[in-house]
């Protein structure tokens, strides 16, 4: 059945998707599940994001100055308002969008084996969601997502829509968030009640629309704050949007288990829009691992970068809590060092691609970026294409170099 996802270290909720009547052609989502998920993220498509491309982003009117994001042109709400103008913003935006993902780069994932993508999407992809009094957006997101989605479902693709950037903003001053800015305003039931709507509208169009058929996991919130008492109302919000989910699942007449009709959060303040019915959920975790932020491995070494992912506890401790099967739905080759030897980022990527599929699979960031990339380290470690290109991942994103790598370090 479809499952849920609840981030252990600042990434996601996810559902996912059982298949509907009414969407044809679709990738059988419960197969998907059926062994590890290896795949990719289309970053810095529908969600900008500068630093992997600031000559790109300069060209199209923004700003871009290492480490300074909330001084800046350097994220899509800022961009519009400098431009002033809806109509140029949405042609800017669109010219990036069609450029930056299109067929050749589905053609790619097809020869590189890759079988699934999660996609980083924001909330105004629901353009009723948007104040445009307030909230600063492109416009277009919609009709540009259904396109590459017929792509991706006649090249047999699964998809995971990443709800990346909510409404109001759910991390200080990140790109990925939409708005340069420490006006972090998600967590508070209006915001909450329209993701919650974002969410039930993607499901919907999921089983609806026949676009949406290779779909089979919708998350609720990317990367949140990780201190607890700055984030009040997310355990409702996340019960929330899995009742949501399963809701509308209902409407359609995919029902598993009718005792979750008498749950106490359907009388949350989040679900008081006519919907009476929910339905129980499989429970699947996701996290983002990053050690080149620097606080995952105890030194900024190769070999403590190789000790760490070859004997993470992470997957075992999740499962003694329950937390399982753990997906790792961000990773990358990235360093705390800028220059690395081609031997070692094959090294660290056969390592982390070997843990990471000991659970439910991982999405590689991300499918490319460009040279001037402002990234930790090699940029090649955080493009999959270039990586594969120059030889520090394997053709098949199933195989290694050295199946035995974690040995001497474990």
């Amino acid at each position: 059945m479809p499952a849920f996802s609840n981030e252990l270290v600042g990434d996601s909720l996810t559902g996912l998707a059982p298949q509907s009547g009414m969407a044809q052609d679709v990738v059988n989502r419960t197969a998907v599940l059926a062994e590890p998920l290896r795949g990719v993220n289309i970053g810095g498509w529908l969600v900008a994001e500068a630093w992997m491309y600031p000559s790109r982003w300069i060209a199209m009117g923004g700003e871009y100055v290492h480490n300074q994001c909330s001084n800046h042109t350097m994220a899509e709400w800022e961009l519009n308002v400098k431009l002033n103008d809806q109509e140029k913003t949405n042609l800017i935006f669109h010219d990036h969008w069609d450029s930056w993902f299109g067929q050749p780069e589905v053609d790619r994932l097809v020869a590189l084996h890759i079988t699934s993508v999660r996609i980083p999407l924001g909330f105004w992809l629901v353009d009723a969601l948007v104040n445009r009094t307030s909230e600063h957006y492109a416009q277009g997101g919609m009709d540009m997502l259904i396109s590459r989605l017929e792509m991706l479902k006649k090249a047999g693709i699964a998809v995971l829509l990443d709800h990346h950037a909510v409404p109001g903003v759910a991390a200080e001053n990140q790109m990925f968030a939409g708005r340069c800015t420490d006006d972090v305003e998600f967590y508070t039931p209006a915001n909450y009640r329209r993701a919650i709507t974002w969410s039930t509208v993607l499901t919907f169009l999921t089983h609806a629309h026949p676009s949406f058929s290779t779909v089979f996991a919708i998350e609720a919130v990317n990367e949140p704050i990780q201190d607890a008492s700055l984030t009040p109302g997310l355990g409702d919000y996340s019960a929330s949007f899995v009742l949501a989910l399963r809701i509308v699942e209902a409407s359609f007449g995919i029902v598993c288990d009718p005792t979750v009709f008498s749950s106490p959060y359907l009388s949350t303040p989040y679900l008081q829009e006519g919907l009476d019915a929910a339905i129980p959920i499989i429970v699947q975790y996701s996290m983002s691992l990053y050690l080149a932020f620097g606080y995952v491995a105890p030194e900024a070494t190769p070999t403590s970068y190789l000790e760490t992912i070859c004997n993470t506890s992470r997957l075992d401790a999740a499962a003694l809590v329950g937390n399982t099967p753990l997906l790792f739905g961000e990773w990358s080759l990235g360093t705390e060092w800028n220059i690395s030897t081609d031997q070692f980022l094959r090294d660290f990527g056969d390592a982390q691609k070997r843990t990471f599929s000991r659970g439910a699979g991982w999405f590689f960031w991300s499918m490319k970026l460009e040279p001037d990339a402002d990234s930790l380290g090699d940029w090649r470690g955080w493009s999959y294409f270039d990586a594969v290109a120059a030889g520090l991942f394997t053709a098949d994103p199933k195989a290694l170099f050295n199946e035995s790598v974690c040995d001497q370090y474990m």
